[in-house]
């Protein structure tokens, strides 16, 4: 009774030490990930302080105010991302460099944070603490999450061509996911965001993970290619929530206006051909999903694709109600 009570002590005693593991693992990484973002505030702070003081030079009062406007957003707590569709060229191109370094560097911690769990979950795993094991993977999809929607895997993405003629700034792509209304039952886990100049494949970025939860308006946003000319954005759905995938609505980002809006959609197909479900939702400015009519829901069961044409923008993109 006595060899019983000690093993189940030691039993209790070696759970809690993996799962302190675990927690001093996530406790190190969200320190550094802090400091990494601070960092890059501070950094972007700086550089408008320059910003600022060479409009004050040229006596350009217009973009000193610009500028002390975007410096106050950050100090208030403002992210530097917002900064990457500033009107202000000097300071979009700023805030874009720093938000790629900050994600790159955080990418780095993420790898190394990744391979930590990995190892603390095959260990427990090898000591059949399937308890521990399973406490320990649940932290561990969460990394992956967050790794395939940062650094290089987002807002770097991957140049296909290099023939393309070099055209304005980054945009920023948003993508709305579904929950499929009042059904709570669908929509999009997993896709490959695809950017084509007429016919031609120029970039990509592959496994992006959106966030999904029942009853809630969730989204992603990316960093599209800088000086690359693009005029549809494709997204491919190839993981989904219950019995399909969707999107409520995709935004392009290009110096804060949303060049998206309105313009035609095509789709692999949408549930039931039912017009409610139709792609062209996902264009019409409706970032909620709680009302039918407002997103796009594919095929039961189906990888599905839908693509924004930006060169196309159709009339009466109000829907009836």
């Amino acid at each position: 009774m006595k060899k019983m009570c000690l093993l189940a002590v030691l039993f209790v005693f070696a759970m809690v030490l993996c799962v302190q593991a675990g927690e001093n693992l996530t406790e190190k990484y969200e320190t550094s990930k802090g400091k990494v973002l601070r960092a890059s505030c501070d950094a972007y702070v700086g550089v408008l302080s320059n910003l600022m003081a060479q409009a004050k030079q040229k006596a350009d009062l217009q973009s000193y105010l610009a500028i002390q406007i975007e410096q106050k957003r950050v100090l208030d707590g403002g992210l530097v991302d917002e900064g990457t569709t500033n009107s202000i060229e000097s300071v979009a191109s700023t805030a874009k460099k720093i938000v790629i370094e900050r994600d790159n560097r955080i990418a780095a911690l993420l790898r190394q944070y990744v391979s930590q769990l990995e190892a603390l979950l095959k260990h427990s795993m090898l000591s059949d603490k399937i308890d521990e094991a399973k406490m320990v993977n649940e932290v561990l999809d969460k990394a992956k999450a967050e790794l395939a929607t940062t650094g290089k895997n987002q807002p770097v993405g991957q140049q296909i061509s290099k023939g393309t003629t070099a055209s304005s700034q980054s945009k920023k792509i948003v993508l709305w996911n579904t929950h499929n209304g009042s059904a709570n039952n669908s929509g999009t886990l997993e896709c490959n965001i695809l950017l084509y100049n007429n016919s031609e494949l120029v970039w990509e970025a592959k496994n992006i993970q959106i966030p999904w939860e029942p009853d809630q308006d969730t989204k992603v946003s990316t960093n599209g290619p800088s000086g690359i000319s693009f005029n549809k954005v494709r997204v491919e759905v190839t993981k989904w929530q219950g019995l399909t995938g969707g999107l409520s609505e995709i935004q392009v980002f290009d110096c804060g206006r949303n060049i998206a809006k309105g313009c035609f959609v095509s789709a692999s197909g949408y549930w039931s051909n039912q017009d409610e479900f139709s792609p062209q939702n996902i264009t019409d400015g409706q970032t909620s999903s709680e009302d039918k009519r407002s997103f796009w829901l594919g095929r039961d069961g189906t990888r599905e694709w839908v693509e924004v044409d930006l060169t196309k923008n159709r009339k009466n993109t109000e829907k009836k109600r």
